[in-house]
């Protein structure tokens, strides 16, 4: 199963994600969508998975600040803010001991992360909103949870 994942659109959806995401069959959203109509645009493409980010506060009823997503075996903790240095998400990591991810999809950062730490891949899908930050790629990812193990490739926007 292939699965686009995309953060911190700030408002803003960039045409070129209808074919970018045209084979996936989920969206994972990683937070600082600002406007639910950006959640809804995507719907258009396949179906939405979402938590809220930091620029999201208006819609924490709506929205948690991370969940816990089970595909084809595999669980994925998706959440807006991580960082293991910081107590800040502190929660988080509480989070990574309880659910044991395969995969960590975060935003936040505006930097896209693509690791593995253990049993762990570490996906961060960069920024896709407009080029609003000098010296920072735009970029989106994509899940691959077909295999014996999770795959993610970073795709760049720029």
């Amino acid at each position: 199963m292939l699965i686009g994942v995309l953060g911190d659109t700030h408002g803003y959806i960039d045409p070129r994600l209808n074919e970018i995401f045209r084979p996936v069959r989920l969206i994972l959203h990683a937070g600082d969508f600002e406007e639910p109509a950006i959640l809804a645009v995507l719907e258009k493409i396949a179906p939405v998975t979402a938590v809220r980010g930091n620029g999201d506060y208006q819609f924490r009823e709506l929205y948690p600040t991370d969940r816990v997503i089970e595909i084809n075996g595999f669980r994925i903790l998706l959440c807006h803010r991580y960082n293991a240095f910081t107590m800040l998400e502190a929660h988080i990591l509480a989070e990574i001991e309880r659910v044991k991810p395969h995969v960590l999809v975060y935003g936040h950062t505006h930097d896209s992360v693509l690791h593995q730490s253990g049993d762990i891949l570490y996906l961060n899908p960069g920024y896709a909103g407009r080029k609003d930050y000098p010296g920072r790629h735009r970029s989106v990812a994509l899940l691959d949870l077909g295999g014996p193990i999770p795959r993610g490739e970073i795709i760049t926007l720029d």
